[in-house]
């Protein structure tokens, strides 16, 4: 069952005559509580996890399982959408195994959880039936180890351990997803001092490209789901985009706000899925959980359709939820704890954390029943409508938009006027222009920068005070490489 990769990595370790029970920090960025994994460098036996562990039962729920991954992948998508498909199914719905003691894929896809080496083996797994090539990265100070994929002919590190569901049910990252090695090991993601091994053993391959560290879905803490050629995901923590359900292509790197979250809404978090055309979202504000309905065809025609019962609290803590195929999903966690180890033996003396998790309540709502025709759209989001879509056309000196109204009327259009800003990563405005509707598309140009990161494009009434006609701005990611 095992690919022959997996075989020469065990051979390289073995002859090192030591094993690695990987490690990740404990000061990982962003505050998170972060697993500690056993480090240990003995000399002696290889951990017996890489012994078959699969019966004929256990072969079946492992093909089942790696069914499901593949399910995710389809025909019309790039590598890179194929990577990101696969990295999101696993880091939203594969945990880590704090008791440290699944190391394999097969044991991660019979048991839903595993360490690095767990997770990286899947993986792998997974991309090489996709034709992806991949490498192990191992980082022996860090006690730590991820993988290396190659697209287009660049290598990127890939570390779906620190971007998977560490403390929190079906909670996942996309800090540790395609970045180049400068990125990897700076300060934000602190990976150091590794190793790579491919197909031919140790090499000195690097991931000198650097074309995804700031990519889209950076700073995106829920799942991005495939739709009919475009991504959407849904926004509701940090201020890199505006609050609600966004949509990216990657045919043309158009990034748009297709529902904003009114502002006047206090909530603390936004789950959405997918399902049979519709869009379900969770809106959550303390322990009311709203769900609204929309199509994803016409986004802006938003419906609210009920408020969930509130979780039991005497059975434990929330401890996390998302949304997926129309079902709402969560987990009360009745203990967590965690326990010191101190001992002389552990040369890196860290602690490990047995039985982190002890969930023992599940619970998930089917919301397939509720239908959006049954239901009135809500008011509260209409102001939140993406009027405008705005085509670029980039050349040395200068980029070129050319901006269609049609979320407007005629008479809106005849008094709007469109403002577009061109901004650096830091959010700061490099240039900008005001333009006018005369009939047909308008037409703007922006000085071309190096520091060119993004732009905005706003719709103002240009009779009177310049209100804005929405606040809700369409964002455009630029991708110049």
């Amino acid at each position: 069952m095992k690919n022959i990769f997996k075989n020469l990595f065990f051979i390289l370790i073995v002859c090192a005559g030591v094993f690695l029970i990987n490690a990740a920090y404990a000061d990982a960025p962003g505050g998170d509580i972060r697993q500690y994994e056993l480090s240990l460098l003995r000399e002696g036996n290889y951990p017996s996890q890489y012994v078959s562990v699969a019966g004929a039962a256990e072969e079946e729920i492992i093909q089942r399982a790696v069914g499901k991954i593949l399910a995710q992948v389809k025909p019309e998508m790039s590598d890179v959408e194929k990577l990101l498909a696969v990295h999101d199914h696993i880091c939203q719905h594969y945990m880590y195994d704090c008791a440290l003691e699944i190391g394999t894929a097969e044991e991660f896809f019979l048991n839903k959880r595993g360490i690095c080496m767990a997770y990286n083996d899947a993986m792998v797994w997974i991309l090489n039936e996709l034709g992806i090539e991949t490498a192990y990265v191992i980082s022996e100070s860090m006690g730590h180890e991820w993988i290396m994929v190659t697209l287009n002919g660049n290598r990127y590190h890939i570390d779906a351990t620190w971007d998977g569901t560490d403390d929190s049910y079906g909670r996942l990252k996309h800090d540790y997803f395609l970045l180049s090695d400068e990125a990897i090991s700076d300060e934000n993601h602190k990976h150091h001092d590794w190793i790579v091994y491919d197909s031919s053993g140790k090499t000195e391959i690097k991931a000198t490209d650097t074309k995804y560290d700031n990519y889209f879905w950076v700073g995106v803490n829920e799942p991005i789901r495939y739709y009919n050629g475009a991504w959407y995901f849904a926004y509701s923590l940090g201020d890199k985009y505006t609050h609600g359900i966004l949509s990216y292509n990657f045919s043309d790197g158009s990034l748009d706000n297709i529902i904003k979250i009114p502002e006047k809404f206090y909530y603390d978090e936004l789950h959405m899925c997918i399902y049979d055309k519709y869009f379900y979202m969770e809106l959550i504000r303390s322990r009311d959980r709203r769900i609204y309905i929309s199509p994803v065809d016409s986004p802006q025609n938003v419906a609210y359709i009920t408020t969930l019962e509130k979780y039991d609290t005497s059975k434990g803590r929330l401890n996390g939820e998302y949304l997926e195929d129309g079902v709402v999903k969560y987990a009360i966690a009745a203990d967590r704890y965690f326990e010191r180890v101190d001992s002389p033996e552990y040369d890196f003396g860290i602690a490990a954390y047995p039985d982190y998790y002890n969930y023992q309540y599940y619970y998930t709502i089917d919301l397939r029943g509720y239908k959006y025709e049954d239901y009135t759209l809500d008011p509260e989001f209409q102001n939140g409508v993406l009027l405008t879509k705005s085509v670029v056309e980039i050349s040395d000196d200068s980029i070129f938009l050319k901006t269609s109204l049609d979320g407007l009327s005629e008479t809106e259009k005849q008094r709007s006027e469109v403002f577009a800003a061109l901004y650096d990563e830091n959010g700061a405005v490099i240039d900008s222009y005001n333009a006018v509707y005369d009939g047909a598309e308008i037409s703007g140009a922006l000085k071309n920068d190096e520091r060119a990161d993004h732009i905005r494009v706003f719709v103002w009434n240009k009779n009177g005070s310049l209100e804005p006609i929405t606040d809700i701005p369409e964002y455009i990611n630029l991708d110049k490489n």
